[in-house]
């Protein structure tokens, strides 16, 4: 999933709650690597992922991405944050290349329980990893353990957590941003019935949404349709009338 794969925050090499020291750290000793030559490594880049090749462009461009703080969460909510024993635990585990057991301490805490003030980043991480996966009903439950996280009141803890800031953010907006940047993905991947069938568990106000999204593109293309045909005619009558005259002057001479 590419918003994961090149998320500013993967590339940078920190994960979402790092502090403005740590991510100040990590920028001196990525311009550092970059100055000498040496391969740019992160302890997050995590064995169950794809390799990722850092330029000093891209490395740029992320630093420059995360530096407005409350864009920081719509890149936190597609990656990994440490916020409790369980998700240091995990992580170890993920370093190691274990995943099983990694995924099994997020599913332990989180599997038919609500979002409270110790578990928030649990459930982050976890639809973290299974949008990752192949597997549709991976990939149902990675998108219903994020919309989950965004509709508690923990998810001020969230965003306080990952930006810096006490902020109180629009969840419905926040909710439509995310199955936003999620439709793009699922474009050339799923056909219509399969993606929403991803979003089946979401709530009333969110399958409103996605019921408008999916109308709305075929209208468009039919107003395009409709727009590009009137100007054709209008064009090729345009034409007609100008190849009479032409033949009109034509005898006339």
């Amino acid at each position: 999933m590419k918003i994961i794969y090149e998320n500013p925050l993967r590339i940078a090499g920190i994960l979402s709650n790092a502090t403005a020291r740590e991510l100040e750290k990590q920028r001196g000793k990525i311009r550092a690597f970059v100055k000498v030559g040496r391969e740019i490594t992160s302890e997050y880049d995590f064995k169950n992922l794809d390799s990722i090749i850092r330029t000093e462009e891209s490395i740029t461009k992320a630093f420059a991405n995360i530096q407005q703080r409350l864009d920081r969460v719509d890149y936190a909510l597609f990656w990994f944050l440490n916020t409790s024993p369980f998700d240091n635990t995990a992580f170890e585990y993920l370093k190691k290349g274990d995943e099983e057991k990694a995924v099994e301490i997020w599913e332990k805490v989180t599997t038919n329980k609500d979002v409270n003030s110790k578990n928030f980043s649990a459930f982050n991480n976890l639809g973290t990893y299974k949008l990752l996966r192949l597997d549709k009903f991976d990939i149902k439950r990675g998108i219903d353990a994020k919309i989950k996280l965004i509709e508690s009141d923990c998810f001020e803890n969230f965003v306080h957590t990952t930006s810096g800031i006490e902020a109180t953010i629009d969840r419905t907006k926040q909710i439509k941003k995310l199955i936003d940047l999620l439709l793009v993905e699922f474009k050339n991947q799923y056909s219509s019935s399969e993606t929403l069938e991803l979003f089946s568990n979401c709530n009333g106000a969110s399958q409103k949404y996605l019921s408008k999204k999916f109308i709305e593109e075929p209208i468009h293309i039919i107003e395009r349709q409709i727009g590009s045909a009137t100007i054709l005619d209008y064009c090729v009558k345009v034409l007609v009338v100008l190849r009479k005259s032409s033949i009109t002057a034509h005898y006339a001479t």
